[in-house]
């Protein structure tokens, strides 16, 4: 097991962040997927509307057309909105992860640092009962 760190707490809620963005993120992306598929949707109404008032003259589609085009501009406009926000979401996807990745440096360095103290201390020790005993033998001499 790992060694605990002062920084355990705070990677867990990094990484819990980093996790519920990237879910965002992909709620966003399928919420832009379908307003996409809306839009293609959307054109493929005016170009059958524009088809059908072509070949039979006694049809008037301008006010589907205009009310169709109402629809495509603010399908658009949501487009514009999805994407944006998954903009924004990617940022602070990007914000969180190097935050993530700060604290996962900061808590390798506190283990390694800990490693290193713990091993300093062993030899410490170890040189303190090499000098003993080689101060002991001397005496006896």
């Amino acid at each position: 097991m790992p060694t605990r760190t002062p920084y355990d707490a705070l990677e867990r809620i990094q990484d819990r962040v980093v996790g519920e963005i990237q879910i965002a993120i992909g709620v966003e992306l399928d919420h832009l997927t379908r307003a996409v598929q809306h839009g293609h949707a959307i054109d493929a109404e005016i170009l059958a509307a524009r088809a059908t008032s072509m070949n039979d003259p006694l049809i008037d589609a301008a006010p589907f057309l205009r009310a169709t085009r109402m629809r495509r501009v603010a399908a658009q406009a949501e487009q514009v909105a999805l994407h944006a926000k998954v903009s924004r979401l990617r940022d602070e996807a990007m914000t969180a992860y190097s935050e993530l990745s700060a604290t996962r440096e900061a808590v390798g360095t506190f283990r390694t640092e800990t490693v290193r103290a713990a091993l300093c201390a062993e030899q410490a020790m170890l040189d303190d009962l090499s000098g003993t005993t080689h101060h002991r033998s001397r005496s006896r001499s």
